[in-house]
């Protein structure tokens, strides 16, 4: 399979985009929002280091540190309990970048040479929960409703 994979200035822009301008800064201490403002600036400085890690297979030690914060629920009757917080993990906002460039380019090389099975929806393009729901119910057999509570299960826990 050709994985001939070209990152260009429009990669690492869209990844730069995608990043929500408001969130936390992880370990390095960079904003969302400055990187964006400062795009013009950085960008070819982004881009020669997202085509060096990808021509090395080396992902910077310093791009792989979190900082984790645990947050209390709101309204959640007992606080003693491990289920009434929720951990944040906090990453490096260049480290975003640099995963968003590469999973960009795994899920294309995924949807263009069918390397996923046909039912699988979880974090696909264009495939929704109610989408898994409706081929759930057309699956007579036990795999198929293993693999459609698995899809509910994991969706449901996401917002708790």
């Amino acid at each position: 399979m050709p994985t001939n994979f070209n990152i260009t200035i429009t990669r690492v822009k869209r990844a730069i985009d995608k990043l929500s301008p408001n969130k936390a800064p992880g370990p390095d201490e960079i904003p969302n929002h400055i990187l964006k403002r400062c795009l013009s600036t950085l960008q070819h400085h982004i881009l020669a280091l997202a085509q060096q890690s990808m021509s090395t297979s080396h992902f910077p030690q310093p791009f792989k540190g979190t900082i984790t914060l645990v947050l209390r629920k709101p309204n959640k009757p007992n606080y003693t309990k491990p289920n009434a917080y929720r951990p944040i993990a906090l990453e490096s906002t260049v480290g975003k970048v640099l995963e968003s460039i590469m999973a960009n380019h795994v899920s294309y090389l995924c949807e263009t040479f069918n390397l996923l099975p046909k039912h699988h929806f979880s974090g696909r393009p264009g495939r929704t929960t109610e989408d898994a729901m409706i081929v759930g119910k057309h699956l007579p057999s036990l795999e198929g409703w293993k693999s459609l509570l698995s899809i509910t299960h994991g969706c449901c826990r996401s917002f708790q």
